[in-house]
């Protein structure tokens, strides 16, 4: 007897719902960031990570989000002394490959 009761009462809820307008409104602002460029510089050592697999996401406080960040960044080769090696960038290391 309870669920039949419960049942008639979710019926007719769903039933006025159905047949009363919703409407909704709302307003949303998008920005083009590219403009907004500013640089940062990360002094990062990492004596046990190989440089491959080393890379950078971004975001701002706006929800701007890059994934796997690679177009400036510069990864430098370090020996065991901490002295570089070697300096490339993501287009140098791609040239060969490509």
């Amino acid at each position: 007897m309870l669920c039949t009761v419960l049942l008639v009462l979710l019926g007719m809820s769903e039933f006025r719902t159905y047949f009363e307008p919703s409407t909704s409104c709302g307003m949303l602002i998008q920005t083009n960031h590219d403009d907004d460029k500013f640089h940062i510089n990360l002094d990062i050592e990492m004596p046990f990570m190989p440089c491959d697999v080393v890379g950078l996401d971004v975001e701002d406080s706006m929800g701007y989000h890059i994934v796997d960040y690679y177009s400036d960044l510069k990864k430098a080769r370090l020996d065991a002394d901490g002295n570089i090696l070697s300096i490339e960038n993501y287009n140098e290391k791609q040239a060969p490959r490509d």
